[in-house]
C-alpha cells in the first residue's frame, strides 16, 4: 500500500504537469477522450474470467524473464507501479473532462488519492459486496470519453450551440448530476427493490 500510494501520488503528479504543458494542445482531449472510449468498449466486450480461474504466471516465458526475476514481493510493487502509470493517465484525461481548472484538476486528484488511501478497505469491500458498480465506474468513463472526443466542435465550430452548452457551467452540472445518478442509482435500487443483485442476495 506504501509503495502504491507513493507510486500513484508520483506519477499522477508527472502527468499533471505533463498535461498543464500540453493543455495548449487542442487535439490531446479527443484522442484522451477515444482512449477513454476505448477502455470503455474494451471492458464490455472482453469476457470475464471466472474466479477460480488465475492464470499461472509461471507458466510465462515473458514473465519469468521480466518480473518474475524481482521475486513475488517486488513483482507486485512492480505491477503495481506499471498500473499507477496506467490509471494516472486514465486519471487526468478524466478529471480534465471535468473541468479545464489546472488547480482543480491538481487539488481534485490528489485529495482522490488521499481519500482512496484512507477508505481502501472498505473501497474493496463495497465493490465485492456490489460488483455492479464496476460496471457504473466504465459507464462514467465512456460519458467522460465521449465529452473529451465532443471537444472537437470548441475547435472546428466555436460558435455552435452544442460546443457553447459542451462549455457552460449547465453542462458541468449535468456531468456531475449524472455520474452520480450512474453510482447513486444502482445502489439505491439495490438496497430498495433488491436490483441490481448485490453479492450474496437471492
Amino acid at each position: 500500500m506504501r509503495y502504491g500510494i507513493f507510486g500513484a501520488y508520483l506519477f499522477r503528479g508527472l502527468c499533471l504537469v505533463f498535461a498543464s504543458y500540453l493543455v495548449g494542445f487542442w487535439f490531446l482531449k479527443p484522442l484522451g477522450g477515444l482512449y477513454l472510449l476505448y477502455l470503455t468498449f474494451n471492458y464490455f466486450h472482453t469476457a470475464k474470467p471466472a474466479d477460480d480461474e488465475a492464470p499461472d504466471k509461471q507458466k510465462s516465458w515473458l514473465y519469468r524473464s521480466t518480473l518474475g526475476l524481482l521475486g513475488p514481493f517486488w513483482a507486485t510493487v512492480a505491477v503495481i507501479e506499471l498500473m499507477d502509470v496506467a490509471f494516472s493517465i486514465d486519471n487526468v484525461f478524466a478529471v480534465v473532462a471535468f473541468s479545464n481548472n489546472l488547480l482543480l484538476v491538481l487539488v481534485g486528484v490528489f485529495i482522490g488519492i488521499l481519500a482512496m488511501r484512507l477508505v481502501a478497505q472498505a473501497f474493496v469491500g463495497l465493490m465485492g459486496k456490489y460488483p455492479f458498480l464496476e460496471t457504473a465506474a466504465f459507464v462514467v468513463i465512456g460519458i467522460l470519453g465521449l465529452k473529451l472526443v465532443l471537444s472537437l466542435l470548441r475547435h472546428f465550430a466555436p460558435g455552435h450551440p452544442v460546443s457553447d452548452f459542451l462549455d457552460s457551467d449547465a453542462a458541468d452540472v449535468g456531468l456531475t448530476a449524472i455520474t452520480i445518478a450512474t453510482f447513486g442509482g444502482p445502489l439505491l435500487t439495490s438496497r430498495l427493490l433488491g436490483w441490481p443483485r448485490r453479492l450474496g442476495s437471492r
